[in-house]
């Protein structure tokens, strides 16, 4: 949007998407272009064209309420604006030298929207605008067709792009999602597993790693939130918790393990999650160990979510976009606690959806703590969700696959982080697909970061 310009004793303002300036000649046939906006349904320039003998920049309804002449000029990419200007002239019966006043400006005017993107992307057919807004590598006659193809990361030039395609849908969309069943919803499926059963592989390597660590974690077990009632536990590969939960283990046994062997104060740590999920990894952090504080950076329809899954399953105080300096204010005189909670038998979330808390809750809440929601209050817990980048921490924990996107993409990102931290511990998993990386940067105590 063009900044608006003013004129006149009364000071009408004018704002428009193109803002056309005064050119003419004489006092009695001046004439002025004051305002220009894209006719989005054929992808013409409107161009008002106001007659006034004053030379005064006014708005239309001013014209208009004076008794002067107004006239619309419509012009396309592909029209000749000799002959539109022509007709104008002869249908206003304007004299010559006011004809070519509105030639001139006319002319420059158009041919200088004509060179801008909105003028470019105007002149483009609508699928061919698309693949350039988009960057998909070839065009798509209807959305249906782009909507499939999308699916791969090869339809855009770069993964960056299939990415901000993603993150559009999940904008556009959020609004309409039933968080509460996030495992169902499909703008999240490629953050959110739905995935139910278990990784057997995944929990033998976290036992491996630290037997101690993982047990204390997969004690912790899943949320019933975003899965529907019945769809938890689901044994299939075993009595495990859910394959992203399994995975979590996995990894946090990884940074745990590197993290109490410099004797850092786990209930001290000031966690930095870049790309944070649904907040499952959060969630079993803060209920084994607790932490000073979390932050995650993610595209923005993905913080909703995290929030709201803090809120439901933590009881935590969610924050959004706060600068570092604030954060670590706002949560400086908090004390955050272990908050080991589960319950004693497997079947308790069976009981749970049956409403057994409710009719036998003597029992239940003693027995299935953690599913009858009769946990330690852990209100103290503190989320900062960020949808900007900055980063300056002491430990990263990094998951990828070997392969995708690319492994020319992966051996770029290992690169930078290896230039600047030390590898400190890894574990492959996923049949040797994935590779979970522990780095540190040296020296420095892990619990004062």
């Amino acid at each position: 949007m063009a900044g608006a310009r003013r004129r006149g004793s009364r000071g009408a303002t004018l704002a428009a998407m193109v803002l056309l300036g005064l050119y003419g000649g004489r006092d009695d046939g001046c004439f002025q272009i004051v305002g220009a906006k894209q006719q989005h349904q054929t992808h013409k320039l409107l161009v008002d064209v106001v007659l006034s003998g004053d030379g005064i920049f006014v708005d239309g309804a001013r014209e208009r309420e004076q008794g002067k002449l107004q006239v619309g000029l419509m012009l396309g990419p592909m029209d000749d604006i000799g002959m539109a200007v022509t007709q104008l002239c002869e249908e206003r019966k304007l004299s010559e030298e006011g004809c070519e006043a509105v030639a001139s400006l006319v002319g420059q005017r158009f041919s200088e929207y004509q060179d801008s993107v909105r003028g470019r992307i105007a002149s483009m057919s609508f699928d061919d605008a698309f693949r350039r807004l988009l960057r998909t590598r070839e065009s798509f006659s209807s959305f249906p067709e782009l909507a499939d193809a999308a699916f791969s990361s090869d339809t855009f030039h770069d993964i960056g792009d299939w990415w901000r395609y993603h993150e559009m849908l999940g904008d556009a969309f959020v609004d309409e999602a039933d968080l509460s069943l996030f495992s169902e919803e499909p703008i999240f499926h490629f953050t959110c597993p739905y995935w139910t059963w278990g990784d057997p592989e995944a929990a033998h390597i976290a036992g491996n790693v630290s037997s101690q660590v993982s047990s204390e974690l997969f004690a912790v077990g899943d949320a019933l939130l975003g899965y529907r009632s019945g769809a938890l536990p689901n044994h299939a590969n075993g009595k495990l918790p859910t394959t992203n939960t399994c995975r979590h283990v996995m990894q946090l046994s990884l940074l745990i393990k590197t993290l109490l062997a410099d004797r850092a104060e786990l209930s001290k740590l000031k966690v930095v999650e870049i790309g944070g999920g649904y907040g499952n990894m959060a969630r079993l952090f803060a209920l084994a160990y607790g932490f000073r504080h979390w932050t995650i950076f993610d595209m923005r329809f993905m913080n909703k979510l995290q929030g709201f899954y803090f809120e439901s399953t933590l009881n935590a105080t969610v924050l959004r976009n706060v600068v570092a300096e604030d954060f670590e204010e706002q949560t400086s005189k908090s004390s955050f606690t272990s908050h080991l909670c589960y319950d004693d038998d497997e079947a308790c979330r069976v009981w749970a959806a049956a409403g057994e808390c409710m009719k036998n809750p003597e029992f239940m809440h003693e027995r299935c703590r953690s599913s009858c929601s009769q946990c330690e209050s852990s209100s103290n817990f503190t989320f900062n969700l960020v949808d900007t980048k900055h980063l300056n921490t002491w430990y990263v924990l990094y998951a990828y696959s070997k392969v995708w996107p690319s492994p020319e993409i992966v051996n770029s990102k290992l690169e930078l982080l290896k230039s600047r931290l030390s590898v400190i511990d890894s574990i492959e998993s996923n049949h040797k697909n994935t590779v979970t990386v522990v780095f540190a940067r040296r020296p420095g105590p892990a619990a004062s970061t």
